[in-house]
């Protein structure tokens, strides 16, 4: 795709529709240098707000704040009610209460309010500024607005089908047997859990460590068990099965498997790293096909208290799908199906795995990143838990938070909310889910019950 795009744009400097198109898709993909590169271009000859936030979101991607947020900036002057210029300059912005960046966003959302889509959005970045201000049940208020506006509709009975039969179908002799393919898979690591877990952090710790590329969340691995599994749904099916793991060949796996591997090559440099990261969340629940496809591989599961893990997606509009966090009941039954599907699976691996909580990872960040390198086979390095240094590109929303210095400030979370939080715990405790010290929230609903 490199070599193509280069080709094309030396062919065709002037066709800026394309241009942008590739940009745009280099960015999604994460090679941000390739898409800053592109945006550079097309900011120089084709300005348009499209075009000046996307070098800002590539800028951001790569740390450069400071130059995004003059871009972004200039994107609204240009179009003053353009998304991805609000979400990106609002996903590294620090709100404060005088800021004139937040007089401009409140008159957005008064011009918008026959735009639902629009608004909708808009309500989700005010909810990050409130945040900022520590105006906690405004915030709230505002990604509730949001949701509502947005109106988006989940159904988690296919997870838990899709949860159901993979735990029929994955046996641990199952996977214990599969032929091996031939494919180095030792050098890879899988970083799964909760969208919100801690995933980025992370990963951008990590590829502080000499030799360790990180990659970002790479849908690869879940668009082959979706689209394999599919199969079952066009033959009639209601629900996909995992029946076809049984009789996934050793030459498919590998062909799948080399696929995977030369991605990760053209992304950094075949010889230039010995670890490579994806941290795409989903994978939580496609552990069976990881483990087929890369039997040496190492996974951690990070973890994290399920109240503020569940507070962390429910407050921040996703850039696509993740239509669960828009609804309280459906973000916790769908994260019990995710816990479900990993708690199932995962004593069936015989690949090896750790398991990582966020609140030590930023609590005790030497002690922790000591046990994860040696998981790893990696030798103690410093720059481990400076995340602040770190050049590993970033395209999701955490953009804005991987890059500061480790902190526990969101640690129990969930009390900065208190009662607006309960119906979140409820849920989640309804489901069976251990919240842990957020069960002061059932007992203060116990108490209050009790009194009336």
């Amino acid at each position: 795709m490199i070599a193509f795009g280069s080709d094309y744009v030396a062919q065709n400097p002037l066709d800026f529709e394309v241009l942008t198109l590739m940009a745009e898709a280099y960015l999604t993909l994460r090679f941000v240098n390739e898409a800053e590169t592109l945006f550079q271009i097309l900011y120089t000859q084709q300005r348009s707000a499209r075009t000046v936030a996307g070098l800002g979101l590539a800028k951001s991607s790569l740390g450069n704040f400071k130059e995004a947020r003059t871009l972004f900036k200039e994107a609204l002057m240009l179009n003053s009610d353009y998304l991805p210029a609000w979400s990106g300059l609002t996903e590294i912005h620090r709100y404060s209460r005088q800021d004139p960046v937040l007089k401009r966003l409140q008159r957005a959302i008064t011009r918008n309010k026959r735009r639902p889509e629009v608004e909708g959005t808009l309500h989700y970045l005010m909810c990050k500024a409130m945040n900022d201000m520590g105006k906690w049940a405004q915030a709230w208020q505002h990604a509730e607005r949001g949701a509502a506006l947005l109106n988006k509709t989940n159904d988690p009975s296919g997870l838990w089908s899709w949860q159901t039969d993979q735990a029929a179908v994955a046996t641990a002799d199952l996977l214990a047997a599969a032929p091996q393919t031939q494919v180095d898979s030792e050098g890879l690591i899988f970083v799964v859990g909760m969208p919100r877990s801690g995933t980025s952090l992370l990963e951008t710790m990590l590829s502080n460590a000499p030799g360790v590329f990180g990659c970002g969340e790479l849908c690869f691995v879940s668009d082959v068990a979706r689209n394999m599994s599919a199969g079952d749904i066009a033959a009639g099916r209601e629900h996909a099965s995992h029946a076809w793991l049984r009789d996934w060949s050793v030459e498919s796996r590998a062909q799948v498997a080399e696929a995977y591997v030369s991605d990760l090559y053209a992304r950094s440099g075949k010889g230039k790293y010995t670890r490579f990261i994806d941290k795409f969340p989903g994978n939580i629940i496609c552990l069976p096909h990881i483990s087929l496809l890369f039997p040496k591989a190492r996974i951690i599961r990070m973890h994290r208290n399920p109240v503020d893990s569940c507070i962390s997606n429910y407050l921040g509009q996703f850039a696509g799908g993740n239509t669960y966090t828009y609804n309280v009941d459906d973000l916790a039954e769908t994260y019990a199906a995710y816990q479900a599907c990993a708690d199932t699976i995962t004593p069936r691996l015989p690949n090896p795995v750790l398991e990582v909580r966020y609140e030590d990872l930023v609590g005790q960040p030497e002690s922790e990143m000591r046990r994860i390198l040696g998981f790893l086979d990696l030798s103690w390095d410093a720059a481990c838990i400076a995340p602040e240094q770190s050049t590993t590109p970033c395209v999701t929303r955490s953009r804005g938070q991987v890059r500061s210095k480790i902190s526990s400030k969101a640690v129990g979370r969930w009390r900065r909310y208190g009662d607006l939080a309960r119906p979140l715990a409820q849920a989640l405790d309804g489901h069976g889910i251990d919240i842990e010290d957020a069960g002061e929230l059932l007992a203060a609903a116990g108490s209050a019950r009790g009194a009336a």
